[in-house]
C-alpha cells in the first residue's frame, strides 16, 4: 500500500506507513489549515464501538452547529533521528503502541481522534460529542497520556531508547460541517483555536503538555498549572501566556444545584407602568370611556411579561380579552394579528376543517347578533381566510377589493362594539412591530371605538421608528379625541437594586454573595430576560451555588470554565447546546416552523413519535417553550421571541434551507383541505427554502388573496415577490401569458393604492405581452383617466386569462 503523505510502499496489511509513521488509510494533513479532517475513512477502526455509536446517533448535530471544544495537538519529539535509528520496522512497531496507548486515553475521556498526522494526532473534545468540561478532559486525556508513556516506555520503544511526546491545548469555537456516510468529518475552526494549538505543540518540549490561558481558566480548580509567563508564537502578533499542565488537583468537587420554582416569576420594578394600567382598567370598569395603552421597550424588557399581566388583572376585573400577536415574517400576511385574535376568541383552529371553522364563527356570531348574522359572517368569513359557502357568494359576487375592505373594516368594528358594550373589552396586539399595512389600516379604523365605548386598546411594540410605530403615531395625531385617551409607557432597563431583585426571585428570596451580585449586574445590563437566562446559565454548569452554611448564593470554580455570553443569542444558545441531541434537534426544527406551532407539523418535520413527548417536555421544564392551547389543536410556542430567534440562527443556511422545505411540504399535507389559510406562510418556507418555483406560486396566490380583501399594499409586495422569486430561479419561470396576467395584477393594486404612473408601465406591458396595442388617451385628460381606462380594458382582455393550476386569475 502506497503512502499519501510520502509516496512510499508499505506491505499490505500495514496500517502505518514505515518511512513517516502516516496512517496509511489517510492522507496527512497540515497541523495549521485551520480545517480539520479524520483521517480513516472508517473511525470504527480507531473509535470504540460506544463511542462510535455516540457519534451516529448525534450525526443531525454535525449539520450546523456551533461549538466550544478543546483541540489537543500531540507529536513525537525529534521523530526524523529516531526514525532513522530504529528503522522502518521497529518504527512501525513503536507508532502502533502509542497510538494505541494514546487512544485509550482520549477515549476514556470521550475524545475523538480527527486526524493522524504522521508521528503524530490530533484529538477534539466536545465535538462531534458536546462535553460541558471538554477542557478538563482533554487536560487529563494530555496528563494520562504522558504518565502512561513513562510508565510504558521500554514496552513501547525498548530499553535504552528515549521517546518524549510534545502536547498543545487550546479551547475555542468551532463549527461543525456535514458528515458523510462515511463518517467523515469536517471542522472549520473559528479564529485560530486550532493554530494555537498546534503552535503550541510546536513551543513544548518532551514531556510537557502546553495550555493556552483559555483551557488554563477553565481548568485552573481542577488541575496544577505552572505559568510559563508571556510566549511569542508563530503567527501571532503579540505574546501570549502559556501555562504547562502539571497535574490534576485530587478529591476535588464542585457541587450543582438548582432552581426550584413555580410559575412565572413576579414582576419587578414596573410599578409605574402596572398603576398606568390599572388606572385604566378602573375607569374602563366605571363606563368613563376607552383608552389607547401603547407599551413601548427594546427586546427582553418586559413587554410581554406586562400584557400578560394586563390580561390577568383584566380577567380578574371581568373583562372579556381578545389577543393577537403579530409575526416577523408577517408584514406580507395580511391581518394577521386579527385574524389570529378572533379564530382564538372564537375556538376555531387553525386546522380546522372548513366546516367546522364555518360553525364556529356563525355560533359566536349568532349568539351575539341573533338578527344581523349574515350582515358579518361573510366578510369576517373572508378576514379568516374561509371560502365562502355558496350562500354568501352572491353577496359579495360584486365587490371590488376596496369595496370588500370596508365590510371587512365596519364587520371588526361592529364585533369589538358588540363585544366591549356586553362587559369592557381589552384587546391586546403584541409585537405590533412586525404588524402588515392591512392590519395597520385596520386599527386606524378600531381606534375610535375607544372614544365611545368601554375598550382598552393595549399595544406592545419595540422602540424605533417603524412604520407601524409611525403609522399608529399618524392615527393618533390625526384625531384629538384619540389622543386624549392614549398613554404611552415606555420601559427602560431595570435599575441594579430591581435587577437583582429578579435574580433572587429566581433564587427563591435567597441572598447573593458580593461576588455574584457584580457578575449579575455587569452581565444583564438591567434586562430582567437577559437576567433571567443568565442566572439560569449559571447554576445550570455549577457555576453559582448555595451555601449550605450561610444560604448565601456563591460563585464557584467553575465561573471560569462555563461560558458567559454578553448578549441574549448567547444565552440562550449556551442553554439549547446542553441538551440532550434529540431534543436539541427538536428545539432547531420548531423554530424553523416559527414563534408557535403545531404539535402535528414539528412530527411530522421531526420524524418523530412517541420520542416527540419527552422531548418537548424536556423543553418545557427547561423554560424554552410552553404549551399554548390543547383544543382544537395541540399547540406549543416559545417562551420568547429571541429564543426562536436565537435558535434559528444558530443552524447553518443548508440546514435551514432543508428544514423549511420540510415544514412547507408538510403544511401541504396536513392542511390541504384550507391551504388558502397558508398561502403567506407556504410562500416564506418555500423561499427561505430556495425552492422559488413553489415560493412564486404561493406569492402569487397569496397576493390574490390579499387583494380580494383590499389588502393592496401586501397584494403588491406579493406579486412582486413572486417576480424576483422566479428571476432568482435562474430565469423567468412563467410564460408569456402568464408573465401578462402579472403585470396587469401588479398594474391594477398600483392603480389602487394611487400610483397611477407606475401603474400605466405595468398595465401598457401587460398588452404589450400579448400584442394588444395600448389604447390611445389625451395626456391633459390626466393619469387617473388614463389609468382607469387602460384598466378596464386590461380586465377585459386578460380576464379569460389563468395562471398555471393553483394560482388562478380570479373571475
Amino acid at each position: 500500500m502506497r503512502c499519501a503523505g510520502c509516496n512510499h510502499e508499505s506491505p499490505d496489511g500495514q496500517k502505518f506507513c514505515g518511512a513517516c509513521g502516516a496512517r496509511l488509510t489517510a492522507a496527512a494533513a497540515p497541523a495549521t489549515t485551520g480545517v480539520l479532517q479524520c483521517g480513516p475513512s472508517n473511525p470504527r477502526t480507531y473509535t470504540p464501538a460506544h463511542l462510535a455509536d455516540r457519534i451516529l446517533k448525534d450525526r443531525s448535530a454535525l449539520e450546523g452547529e456551533r461549538k466550544q471544544v478543546t483541540v489537543l495537538f500531540c507529536d513525537i519529539a525529534d521523530s526524523t533521528p529516531l526514525a532513522e535509528r530504529l528503522g522502518p520496522e521497529r518504527m512501525h512497531h513503536v507508532l502502533n503502541a502509542l497510538f494505541d496507548l494514546a487512544l485509550e486515553q482520549v477515549h476514556r475521556y470521550e475524545g475523538t481522534v480527527n486526524q493522524f498526522l504522521g508521528d503524530g494526532f490530533m484529538a477534539l473534545f466536545g465535538a462531534p460529542i458536546a462535553l460541558e468540561d471538554h477542557a478538563l478532559r482533554a487536560v487529563l486525556a494530555a496528563l494520562d497520556i504522558q504518565r502512561t508513556l513513562a510508565e510504558r516506555s521500554a514496552t513501547v520503544i525498548g530499553a535504552g531508547q528515549r521517546l518524549g511526546l510534545r502536547i498543545g491545548l487550546n479551547s475555542g469555537a468551532v463549527v461543525v460541517g456535514k458528515i458523510g456516510d462515511n463518517l467523515r468529518m469536517d471542522y472549520t475552526a473559528i479564529g485560530d483555536t486550532t493554530n494555537v494549538a498546534a503552535r503550541l505543540q510546536g513551543l513544548a518540549e518532551p514531556g510537557m503538555v502546553l495550555a493556552s490561558e483559555s483551557v488554563w481558566r477553565d481548568t485552573l480548580r481542577r488541575v496544577e498549572f505552572e505559568a510559563l509567563g508571556l510566549r511569542t508564537l508563530k503567527g501571532k502578533a503579540e505574546p501570549l501566556p502559556v501555562f504547562r499542565a502539571m497535574a490534576p488537583h485530587r478529591g476535588r468537587r464542585e457541587s450543582r444545584t438548582g432552581v426550584d420554582r413555580a410559575g412565572p416569576t413576579p414582576i419587578v420594578g414596573r410599578d409605574t407602568e402596572l398603576s398606568a394600567i390599572r388606572d385604566r382598567m378602573d375607569r374602563l370598569a366605571e363606563q368613563e370611556g376607552g383608552a389607547i395603552l401603547t407599551l413601548v421597550a427594546e427586546a427582553g424588557l418586559g413587554k410581554s411579561r406586562l400584557a400578560a399581566e394586563a390580561v390577568r388583572m383584566a380577567h380578574e376585573r371581568g373583562f372579556d380579552c381578545i389577543e393577537g400577536s403579530c409575526l416577523s415574517f408577517g408584514r406580507a400576511i395580511s391581518y394577521w394579528p386579527f385574524r389570529e385574535a378572533i379564530r382564538r376568541h372564537f375556538g376555531i383552529g387553525e386546522d380546522d376543517p372548513e366546516d367546522i371553522a364555518w360553525e364556529r364563527l356563525r355560533s359566536g356570531l349568532g349568539y351575539l347578533f341573533p338578527e344581523g348574522v349574515d350582515d358579518l359572517l361573510p366578510y369576517l368569513g373572508t378576514l379568516l381566510a374561509l371560502r365562502l359557502p355558496a350562500e354568501y357568494v352572491d353577496r359579495t359576487r360584486y365587490l371590488d377589493g376596496r369595496a370588500m375592505g370596508q365590510q371587512v373594516y365596519r364587520s371588526c368594528l361592529r364585533l369589538l362594539e358588540c363585544l366591549a358594550l356586553r362587559r369592557p373589552l381589552m384587546v391586546v396586539l403584541e409585537d405590533w412591530h412586525w404588524a402588515d399595512d392591512s392590519s395597520v389600516e385596520l386599527l386606524s379604523h378600531l381606534l375610535p371605538l375607544a372614544r365611545r365605548v368601554p375598550i382598552l386598546f393595549l399595544v406592545a411594540m419595540r422602540s424605533g421608528e417603524d412604520r407601524s410605530a409611525l403609522a399608529l403615531t399618524e392615527a393618533l395625531d390625526g384625531d384629538s379625541g384619540l389622543r386624549d385617551c392614549q398613554t404611552t409607557i415606555t420601559l427602560s432597563m431595570l435599575p441594579p437594586d430591581d435587577s437583582l431583585r429578579v435574580a433572587a426571585n429566581l433564587l427563591a428570596g435567597a441572598s447573593l454573595s458580593s461576588a455574584v451580585r457584580g457578575l449579575l449586574l455587569d452581565r444583564a445590563g438591567g434586562n430582567p430576560l437577559f437576567m433571567e437566562e443568565l442566572v439560569r446559565v449559571l447554576i445550570a454548569s455549577g457555576a453559582m451555588v448555595r451555601n449550605a452554611s450561610t444560604s448565601q448564593w456563591e460563585t464557584t470554580a467553575r465561573l471560569a470554565e462555563t461560558p458567559l455570553p454578553r448578549t441574549i443569542e448567547g444565552i440562550i444558545v449556551g442553554r439549547v447546546d446542553r441538551l440532550e441531541d434529540e431534543a436539541k434537534q427538536v428545539l432547531k426544527a420548531a423554530a424553523v416552523v416559527g414563534r408557535s406551532f403545531f404539535y402535528r407539523v414539528l412530527r411530522a418535520v421531526t420524524q418523530a413519535s412517541t420520542a416527540l413527548d419527552a422531548d418537548l417536555a424536556i423543553l418545557q421544564r427547561t423554560e424554552l417553550i410552553k404549551e399554548r392551547r390543547r383544543l382544537p389543536e395541540l399547540e406549543y410556542m416559545f417562551q420568547h421571541p429571541l429564543v426562536q430567534q436565537a435558535t434559528y440562527n444558530s443552524l447553518l443556511e443548508e440546514r435551514r434551507r432543508e428544514l423549511h422545505r420540510q415544514v412547507g411540504e408538510t403544511l401541504e399535507e396536513l392542511f390541504a383541505g384550507q391551504i388558502e389559510e397558508f398561502y403567506p406562510m407556504l410562500a416564506h418556507h418555500f423561499a427561505q427554502a430556495h425552492d422559488w418555483g413553489k415560493a412564486q406560486q404561493y406569492l402569487f396566490r397569496a397576493g390574490d388573496q390579499a387583494g380580494s380583501i383590499a389588502a393592496d399594499a401586501e397584494a403588491l409586495e406579493h406579486y412582486r415577490n413572486a417576480l424576483a422569486a422566479s428571476q432568482r430561479a435562474g430565469g423567468i419561470l412563467f410564460s408569456r401569458v402568464e408573465q401578462a396576467v402579472l403585470d396587469r395584477k401588479i398594474g391594477e393594486a398600483l392603480f389602487r393604492l394611487g400610483q397611477n404612473e407606475e401603474s400605466i408601465t405595468y398595465l401598457r406591458s401587460a398588452l404589450d405581452r400579448l400584442g394588444i396595442e395600448f389604447p390611445a388617451t389625451a395626456y391633459r385628460r390626466g393619469l387617473k383617466i388614463a389609468a382607469l381606462a387602460a384598466l378596464l380594458v386590461t380586465n377585459r382582455l386578460l380576464r379569460h386569462l389563468r395562471l398555471r393550476p393553483g394560482a388562478d386569475d380570479p373571475p
